[in-house]
């Protein structure tokens, strides 16, 4: 029988993800899929939402991305939230350039039930900035 084929799909087509990596949880924080995706344009992007234990801490580090994922500099994302009531809010993510994602009340007047659930599925960042924010210096001398 002769050597068959395996269709690999169009050859033609750029593939638009470099890789799904896997984030840490902290305690009491947990995630059915902690993975997040690496496009080739280098834009990360979550594919799941975080739940909180009753006893989790807020402002508190919830997870800590990989080395691929972080950013230079300290990035804020915006995330609707669920409390304990199950009312939704806007809150506050801290990603800093370690890599730890944190947490915050800042937009959460007026309720002191705690965060169930953080929706970060579908959020997305940009890492541009760690590839052509800086200007060489030949290039800032003109060489």
């Amino acid at each position: 029988m002769p050597d068959q084929q395996i269709d690999k799909g169009n050859p033609n087509v750029f593939t638009t993800y470099r890789g799904r990596y896997e984030f840490t949880m902290a305690e009491g924080a947990t995630c059915n899929s902690p993975y997040a995706m690496l496009t080739t344009v280098n834009t990360v992007q979550f594919t799941e939402n975080v739940e909180l234990a009753s006893t989790f801490t807020v402002p508190g580090v919830f997870c800590t991305l990989p080395e691929e994922l972080r950013p230079q500099g300290a990035v804020e994302l915006a995330a609707i939230v669920q409390l304990s009531d199950n009312t939704m809010h806007m809150a506050r993510v801290e990603l800093a350039a370690t890599g730890t994602m944190t947490i915050t009340r800042d937009f959460i007047v007026a309720n002191e039930n705690p965060i169930t659930v953080i929706y970060l599925d579908s959020i997305s960042y940009d890492l541009a900035s760690n590839h052509y924010s800086a200007v060489s210096s030949s290039q800032a001398s003109g060489a």
